[in-house]
């Protein structure tokens, strides 16, 4: 099954009548989405789309992302999948570096009307030679005048489609990084290493912890796609779409009760997500009692967990929140919390089963597991390259192994501990300034909700750090008071400069600080 597109015909025969997706509270079985997909990639095939072509795929949580998702791979062509809170200079520069072929995109967020300005986009590419829009409702008009829709597309095609046996080495995904230091990068994923993530993620939960997952986040991001995606698909589990996502404040304030009424109602067991989404849900579970609580696991990825919100979150909802730890470039997967050996703080887990693990110098020479220094991993679960950039794809994989530029080292019975970048530090005169050290520690203070370092110009010294926080809710305290508690905590030094207390961070559209807007 090296195609994933035979992961959801074999669900389909097997479980015809489980509910692959629930989206306002709507189910959709598998044999429906099934059949939907074959009508795509039998539309597709008729206009000539196939191996070697690349699909651009630009959709919010809906059903229609799934069917098109599948209908795309079932014909051997790549899925490029972009990011809808693009600008049209964005939508540009990703279809013309990936070379997209064709689009299916959906048609707004709220007010947000995303296709006026991908399709903009879109046009000012001769190669992008059709485009489809996806509507809420997969078998939808098009609201678009003089675009068809994805039912265009497959009005009249057969119900069942022979779905295209790949090789390996052929590209199945292309996903863009999501843009947290304001650089954009095309990341080409193989059906082999598609197949291979699979292999190495399946055995990490007990099936039963996961049987519902709750979408928060969109599928942009090779995280979303192997736990909302692929893995369920896979499992022929339930996925609960939400439409709540806000790329500014990471959850719509307007109607927060929406996420706890969904896991509530909806039973959903599973949720991956950034560790700020965990810090919101915990801010919002006024009036939720534990013992309503359905989930089992909930796993936090995507940059450092504070041991305090895992405390928090273990004892006020009496659910397991567990550290992971991942890159796109490995398909999202190289580290995980067992729940047998704890929870440790400042820890991310053990190496999965399957990958392996160095420790090196700054001229790639190997240290013990036990230093500190440059974290290195192999995995049969990896990218093929970097979209048009052959100098960072070849600094970046060498000799099979990828540099992840994390300073990292392992406890004595192999614990991982991300100490921080190698390119974040702040260098302030003689002094050095640890972004990630920083941040660890305003999240460990009671009144701090979110916190973020970065580097701003100074007269004297060059440049310094300053942090931005949030606050929790019911909590108050000004920042000249906060930067005193942590100049007190920390070496001297090694303190930022300023603090800015604001009401929300710029949020990227999986859930990561926006750093780059900060600067």
């Amino acid at each position: 099954m090296t195609n994933a597109a035979f992961y959801l015909e074999a669900t389909a025969l097997r479980s015809p009548e489980a509910t692959a997706v629930i989206f306002r509270d709507r189910p959709y079985r598998y044999d429906r989405i099934y059949r939907w997909s074959c009508q795509v990639a039998a539309g597709l095939t008729a206009q000539g789309y196939g191996p070697g072509d690349r699909i651009a795929l630009c959709c919010n949580n809906r059903p229609s992302f799934l069917v098109a998702y599948f209908g795309i791979l079932m014909t051997g062509a790549t899925v490029v999948n972009l990011l809808w809170t693009s600008t049209e200079q964005d939508f540009a520069f990703m279809l013309e570096d990936s070379e997209v072929d064709a689009f299916f995109c959906f048609d707004k967020y709220g007010e947000d009307d995303v296709a006026t300005r991908a399709v903009a986009a879109a046009r000012r590419l001769p190669r992008v030679k059709d485009i489809w829009i996806l509507p809420d409702d997969p078998e939808g008009a098009s609201p678009m005048k003089g675009l068809p829709s994805m039912a265009d597309l497959m009005r009249g095609r057969p119900e069942r489609f022979t779905i295209r046996h790949v090789d390996r080495e052929d590209p199945a995904l292309v996903v863009y990084t999501s843009g947290s230091t304001g650089k954009q990068k095309g990341l080409e994923i193989s059906a082999g290493a598609v197949a291979e993530v699979i292999n190495l993620t399946i055995p990490l939960f007990e099936i039963d912890h996961c049987r519902v997952r709750l979408s928060i986040f969109t599928m942009e991001c090779m995280m979303s796609q192997l736990f909302l995606v692929l893995q369920p698909v896979f499992l022929g589990q339930s996925v609960v779409y939400l439409e709540c996502e806000n790329p500014n404040t990471l959850i719509d304030a307007r109607n927060p009760g929406v996420v706890w009424q969904n896991i509530l109602d909806h039973g959903a067991t599973f949720i991956v997500a950034v560790p700020s989404f965990y810090r919101w849900l915990l801010d919002h579970a006024d009036g939720v009692k534990k013992e309503q609580v359905p989930l089992k696991l909930c796993i936090s990825g995507g940059a450092a967990l504070p041991a305090a919100w895992e405390k928090e979150f273990r004892e006020r909802l009496g659910v397991q929140l567990r550290a992971g730890y991942g890159a796109s470039e490995t398909c999202a997967a190289l580290a995980w919390s067992w729940p047998s050996g704890g929870q440790r703080e400042g820890y991310t887990g053990k190496i999965l089963p399957g990958i392996e693990a160095r420790i090196v110098d700054d001229n790639d020479n190997d240290l013990a597991l036990t230093d500190r220094g440059h974290l290195l991993v192999r995995s049969p679960a990896m990218m093929t390259r970097y979209i048009n950039r052959p100098d960072l794809t070849a600094t970046t994989m060498k000799d099979g192994w990828y540099h992840t530029r994390d300073i990292a080292t392992f406890s004595e019975d192999g614990y991982l501990k991300i100490i921080g970048r190698m390119d974040s530090r702040i260098t302030r005169g003689n002094e050095h300034i640890v972004p990630e050290v920083v941040e660890s520690l305003l999240q460990r203070h009671p009144a701090v909700s979110l916190a973020a370092v970065v580097a701003v110009p100074h007269p004297t010294y060059g440049q310094d750090g300053k942090a931005f926080v949030t606050l929790k809710q019911k909590q108050a305290i000004d920042a000249q008071a906060l930067l005193e508690w942590l100049r007190g905590e920390l070496p001297i030094g090694q303190a930022p400069g300023q603090i800015e207390i604001r009401d929300a961070l710029p949020m990227t559209n999986t859930g990561k600080i926006a750093r780059h807007m900060l600067s």
